[in-house]
């Protein structure tokens, strides 16, 4: 891949980690299927109104790369450290995606949607994920600290914790059943 600026092109089953450098540098409504980018190098790429689906992106680098309505479909992202990405315009939305050990570690991702993922071991510590919607996600051991989550909604998630006196939790939405994630800290046993 030699182009340097690629518009509404598609690839499938790639394998970039290997068969070919990732040389493009801006992509615009790009489509990436079934592609291999494992531990590539990302750094300072571009992806505007970019689709991956079913891809692997575990342990890329992603210094300064900018993401403006991108959207992640089943794709597997191990180990991402998405705040090196270029925090300017940052807009994604992650569906049956396995994040797990990855980190957003001060990213401003409000409005952000993580639909059925799995975010095992994810540190959210000082993001903004306000008005975020996490529906079906997994939390095992994730890390929430001094993270505002001013209306999120996290109602139909599960196996979290989340300190009400290290985070901003103005509006969080929560089910009934997930209330111990929220009173875990307080050493609070909730009984039916």
């Amino acid at each position: 891949m030699s182009d340097i600026y690629l518009v509404n092109r598609i690839f499938e089953n790639e394998d970039f980690c290997i068969s070919k450098p990732f040389k493009a540098m801006e992509l615009e409504n790009c489509i990436f299927k079934n592609c291999n980018f494992e531990a590539v190098d990302l750094s300072k790429k571009e992806f505007v109104d970019c689709r991956f689906e079913e891809c692997n992106l575990s342990l890329i680098q992603i210094h300064q790369t900018t993401f403006r309505n991108t959207q992640f479909t089943s794709c597997k992202m191990l180990g991402i450290r998405f705040e090196d990405a270029n925090s300017f315009g940052l807009e994604f939305n992650f569906e049956k995606c396995t994040l797990n050990d990855s980190s957003f570690y001060q990213c401003k991702i409000s409005s952000t949607q993580f639909v059925k993922c799995s975010l095992i071991a994810v540190d959210f510590s000082e993001s903004q994920l306000d008005k975020c919607k996490f529906d079906f996600c997994d939390f095992s051991g994730s890390i929430f600290e001094s993270t505002n989550l001013t209306k999120a909604n996290l109602r139909n998630s599960f196996n979290f914790s989340i300190s009400p006196q290290n985070n901003v939790v103005d509006g969080l939405i929560i089910s009934r059943i997930a209330v111990e994630g929220v009173l875990d800290s307080f050493k609070i046993i909730v009984e039916d």
